[in-house]
Order: structure tokens, then sequence, then C-alpha cells
């Protein structure tokens, strides 16, 4: 929902905008935006009643807490008035030294010595606005939504494994093993991780499997639902979700593909294909509401399924989570997948990344015997064992993580997925691989001044000057969109509808369409159009290729062309068209229709469907180029991150310019990244790790033997 601005005759600009506002009033109100800054005012107001000095010093804790919220962290670790992230997030905030050092009074006086400030800052479990927990300082609301996940994740932890009967799991995983599904010839056999996993979140209350592009993170859903099928665990009882709708479509294209490549299907699997769980995003899974702005399952209406499978769980927030935990009813089991080091959610909270220990040791489990052998028939004369739960870690988390560390997107045996393979895994260690001018051998980026000189293999550096961003986004247009001969027929032709769906005869010819288009993507940091990086004006300059392509065609630079790329920007519940959902722009017509008319058409479940453009108005947004944020969880053969210019720096840029940004964008390839922007920009942006601050990450809230807080 959009959000009016203030309006400059309120009581809030009243209060701010006069011959009394403070000098740093202003700078903040613009650092924070108004809805933020409205929320610190509010709190601050509460101790105006101790005078000025009080209030700023209210003021500059409640902007501080909310500018860390806005970046990701849950709560703020305090320092010392010298040194620490709150002594910094003043700076930022331009908090004057004097307001700076009030506010850390407040923090370090006991309670009768806070004056007016008591009723407003508390310890951990009060009911006050601002929360001191240890040395870290948190909204209230904030901080008991993140203790109330803590403490129902502990409380997963603790239950215990589901009945383990080793002789029957061995069978149905033998059988599954031995029904490998094939791809480009090859059998797609599970690894020892991989079976791991499977056999775990059967099991275990909750598993967290965690695991780079290509790990086989779908190959384990299916695994799972195969093993449960074989088991006695009907489709029914298992519900599958993604944090989005793109992502949910694609994983039941993955489920469907990887169910359809098994040559000799068993009867369980076949019925795996005919009726299986149907993924959804997360806020249908939970009945969201827009009308009411409520979800329909939570603690005391829990999810009627045994089984809930959730996929690029690195994407969910921290609020998102915790209504996701509380929604899965006791004794069911909860399975979170994703890529631990890519980057966290949008909103606060890194959930994913909290959840996975960085020590690899795992506690032993009844199944361990299993995993690797149960290929071999001897596997299933092996009398029952019994293992000790807890051995191998005091750390709660790795009794449900799994780490896979093999990928198989970017096959090592080719060149070019090598190299992207190797450079992005020193890129996640924070190490820039030695960038040189020639071929590039192992870890190697290759540097070229020129756009002319991309070879589109590999992960390649072009650091030339400005204008070669220009020249390389036209050779981006002419070599990975408009390559395909038949590229102008095709945006030409009337695509035939029945319904609102493509017509059979014509859905192989708009899939490879679409597919050249999904094949290749453009990544920025920001969607500004006022920066030469951003989404808007790199948008701005494809759209302007296109139209010089089919010929000029419309009435202005802002009307609809056939063959342009959109993606929705707000969910659409009453379509079923959600935020990231991605289609293309083409002339369409069905049998009953005088005249074809240009319509969004959008893949979903293996066809086309025609939506309206005057339906969608302002939710639609091109996508020749996206955010990383956006592009989590997708895949393509050509990737193009493209860096903030050197006359950018400052802002928001800066501050999305970091490790996990890259590391994201470059592990979305699997042929070439070709990255724009200099040695520098790159290495600066390779150097500064993403921090939230949370008390989920502090590995001593996770200790086995910890009591659970209260």
């Amino acid at each position: 929902m959009s959000r009016a601005r203030l309006s400059p005759h309120g009581s809030l600009a009243r209060q701010f905008g006069g011959a009394q506002d403070e000098a740093w009033h202003g700078p903040l109100r613009a650092e924070l935006g108004d809805d933020l800054f409205a929320a610190a005012n509010e709190l601050a107001n509460l101790g105006a009643q101790g005078g000025a000095d009080l209030r700023n010093a209210l003021l500059a804790l409640a902007a501080a807490c909310l500018h860390g919220g806005r970046s990701g962290s849950t709560r703020l670790p305090i320092g010392n008035p010298a040194h620490g992230p709150l002594c910094e997030t003043f700076a930022a905030l331009r908090v004057p030294s004097l307001v700076a050092a009030r506010a850390f009074e407040l923090l370090a006086a006991d309670q009768s010595a806070r004056g007016d400030a008591q009723p407003l800052l508390g310890a951990r479990g009060e009911f006050k606005p601002l929360i001191l927990d240890g040395d870290a300082l948190c909204i209230q609301w904030m901080a008991f939504q993140e203790d109330d996940l803590g403490q129902r994740l502990r409380a997963r932890y603790a239950e215990a494994l589901a009945p383990f009967e080793e002789k029957k799991v061995a069978l149905a995983l033998h059988d599954l093993l031995a029904r490998a599904p094939m791809r480009a010839g090859r059998a797609i056999t599970l690894s020892d991780e991989q079976q791991r996993a499977v056999i775990a979140a059967a099991h275990q209350p909750l598993t967290v499997i965690s695991g780079g592009p290509g790990t086989g993170k779908t190959s384990i859903v299916v695994s799972i639902l195969r093993l449960l099928a074989r088991l006695g665990t009907g489709p029914e009882s298992i519900a599958l979700a993604a944090p989005t709708g793109k992502a949910a479509n694609r994983m039941e294209e993955s489920i469907v593909a990887y169910l359809s490549g098994i040559g000799d299907p068993a009867a369980e699997d076949s019925g795996l294909l005919a009726v299986r769980p149907a993924p959804t995003t997360l806020h249908r899974l939970l009945g969201y509401s827009q009308r009411r702005n409520r979800f329909a399952h939570h603690a005391q209406n829990p999810l009627p399924h045994r089984m809930v499978i959730v996929d690029e769980a690195s994407m969910i927030d921290l609020a998102m989570m915790d209504r996701l935990v509380r929604a899965v009813g006791a004794g069911a089991h909860l399975v979170l997948l994703g890529d631990a080091e890519q980057l966290p959610s949008v909103e606060a909270g890194a959930v994913l990344r909290d959840l996975v220990p960085l020590s690899s040791v795992a506690p032993a489990r009844p199944w361990d015997a299993l995993v690797g052998v149960a290929q071999s028939s001897e596997v299933l004369q092996a009398a029952p064992r019994k293992v000790a739960r807890d051995s191998g870690s005091d750390d709660l988390r790795a009794r449900g993580a799994v780490r896979l560390t093999k990928s198989y997107r970017m096959d090592e045996s080719d060149p070019a997925g090598r190299n992207i393979f190797l450079v992005s895994q020193a890129l996640r260690a924070g190490i820039v691989p030695p960038i040189v001018a020639a071929k590039p051998v192992s870890a190697h980026l290759r540097e070229h001044s020129r756009a002319a000189d991309v070879s589109f293999s590999g992960v390649e550096l072009l650091s030339g000057a400005p204008q070669e961003r220009d020249a390389f986004l036209h050779r981006w247009f002419r070599e990975r969109i408009a390559c395909s001969p038949q590229f102008a027929a095709q945006l030409g032709r009337i695509w035939p509808l029945e319904g609102n769906a493509i017509e059979a005869s014509a859905l192989d010819a708009l899939s490879r369409l679409d597919a050249q288009y999904q094949s290749a993507r453009l990544l920025c940091l920001t969607r500004t159009a006022a920066r030469p990086s951003g989404t808007g004006r790199v948008n701005a300059l494809l759209s302007g290729l296109l139209r010089e392509f089919v010929g000029g065609v419309g009435d202005d630079a802002d009307s609809m062309l056939a063959g342009a790329p959109m993606m929705m920007t707000k969910n659409d519940y009453q379509l079923g068209l959600f935020n990231g959902d991605q289609g293309l722009v083409l002339w369409s017509q069905r049998a009953d229709e005088s005249a074809p008319a240009l319509r969004l058409l959008v893949r979903i479940k293996g066809t086309y469907v025609a939506h309206e453009l005057d339906s969608l108005g302002a939710q639609l947004t091109p996508c020749w180029a996206m955010t990383v944020h956006k592009a989590q969880g997708s895949e393509f053969d050509h990737v193009a991150l493209i860096l903030p210019t050197d006359d950018e720096s400052g802002g928001e840029a800066d501050q999305l310019a970091c490790r996990e940004v890259v590391y994201t964008a470059m592990t979305r390839a699997r042929r070439s990244v070709t990255v724009l922007g200099s040695a520098t920009s790159l290495t600066q942006a390779v150097e500064r790790s993403l921090t939230r601050w949370s008390a989920l990450g502090d590995p001593g809230y996770w200790r086995a033997e910890a009591t659970a807080r209260d």
C-alpha cells in the first residue's frame, strides 16, 4: 500500500518546519523519510515534559533504531560514545555531539536515574518503546517479535525426532535412488549431503538446508516428496511455498521436469506427477486477506499440513518468518531451503543466515549409516542402530542445518562455468581474484576497456569510459535479445488466444521467444532513473532500442510496444499476479475479436495467460534490467552487473555495493558474467560485507545448555 507524504501544513511539519527547528532535524528527516521520521518524532514527544534535551536524545535514539531496522538490523549494539554501531549511526544521521552525549548518558544510567525517560526506556521483556537488551538497543515490537520467533525455533529444535524405521527408510531411499531422472542423457544422482538433507527433512521438526546456486536444492525438494510418498505420506499432507509468485511457479516447473525425467517411475512417482502439492506464495499459504490485512493461519489456527517446505528462504524477513513458524502446527515438519550467503531479505532480519551455524560439525543422526550406501543392497540387511541425537555440537542450530557444498549448475568441466564458480567462491570469501588482460584461467577475471572486446564467456570486467557502457548495452540488445533471425517476425506476429490462454499451436514458438528474453538479464543495485547505473535509466535506454528496432512505432516514448518485457511491482490477488512476476507485451487476438490488441502474456503453469494492459496500469515496469534483490532465485545463461560509476558515490548505491550483492548477482549466471565498473569499485564492493545485527545471529543464543529466554 502506498502512503501519502506528509502535508506541509500538518502538525509534524509545523513542529519541525519553523524558526525553532534545530538544524539537524531537516537532514534527519531527509535521511529517514517521512514515515520513519514521524515514528521517531512520536516516541520523542512522549518525553517532551523532560525538556528539549531529553526530547532530542530520545529522537536520536529512536531514529537510530529505525534507521538500523530499515537497513535490516533488528537491534543496534551500543558500544561507547567514541566507537561502535550506535556512534556510527549517530554520525550518519548527523546527530549533534551534545545530543549524542545525552543519549549515551540515558543508556548508561540505571532506571532510577533516567527521570522522565524511565517510562520509555526499559529492559528486555518490558513493554516500553525502547528496549535495552544487554549491550544492544532495539524497538520493543521488533525485540518481541525476534524473541518470540527464537523461542518457537528453540522449541522445535528440542522436539523429538520422528520415529525412524531404518529398514523401511533404507528400502524407500534405495528405490528412489535406483530410479534417478535423466537430464541431457545423464542420471541425476543424489550426493551424500543431499541424501542427508532428504532423510533429515522427513524426520526432524526443523531442517534448514543452505546451498549456493546449482547445489541441487530442487532435487532435494522432489526427493523429499518421493521419499515421503514411499513412507506413506500423501501429497495432500505437504505444502510447498516460496516468498514470490515467480519462485513458486519456477518451483512447480522444476518439480514437473524432474518427475517427468524418471524413465522407470514407481507408482509413487507417477502418483506425484498426477497429483502433487501445488507451490504457492507464503502469503497465499498463510491465507492473507488484503481487505482485512490479516492472515488466516496462525498459532490458534495452524496449517493442516504435516510437512511445510519453503524455497528461497533467504528472502524471508523476520516478521514473515515469525508468522510462518507460528502457523506450522505442533508435530508438523518445517523445511527451509536457500542460500545463506546471498542477500538477506529486503526488510529487517537475516533469519536463514542466522539459522546456519558457521561450524560444519553436526550431531550424529540415526540415519547417518544409510547415507552414501543406500544404493547397495547390503544396507537393507543392516540391523537398527541407535545414535545419540545431541553428539557433535552444543549449538542447537546444528541439529537442523545441512550445508550443500557442490555446485551442479556451473559445470566445472566447462571452462566458462568453472571460471564463474571459482570467482564467485573467492568473492564470497571477500577476495577479488587477479584481474588480467589475457584469457582468464581458473579464478582470474578478464578486464576490457572496450565493449566490443567482451566475449560473453566466464567472468569479465568492462572498466572503460562511460560511453563504453552504452556501447555494451547496444551490444546486449543486439546479441542477447534480438539475436534470433525470427525476432522481428515474432514481435509483429498476432498470437492466437483461446479464452485468456495462448492456443496450444503457438505455445512452442512463444516459449522459445520468452526463453530468449529469460536467458540474459541486466542487474543493477538501485531502481532510480537519476543515476546511470539504476534500472530506471537502463530500462529507458533498452526501451528506446526496442522502439528503434520496430521503426519508432507508438505515439510517445511511454507507450507500450510489442516485445517489451514487463514486471509486476505489486500483488494483484484478483488477477493472480504478484510482485516480481514477468511477462511480454505482444499482439494477441481471440477468434471472436475483430482486431488484435497489445496484452501482457505471462507464463503460468506451463502455458501463457493474457492480461489486459488497461487493468494492470501502474503495476507494471520494464524489466530489461532489474535489481539484484529482484533477481534472487533466478538463473540465467548471461548476466551483466552494472556497478555505480565513480561519480555516483554516496547514498543508497554505496550502501548496496557490497559483497553479498556481487556474489548474488554473479551466481545467477551459468555461462557468463560481465561486471560493468572499475576494478576499484568492484574491490570496494567485495571488501564491504553487509552487516545485520540481530539476537538470532548470536551463537550464544543457541547454546544447547542455555535455558530458553523468557
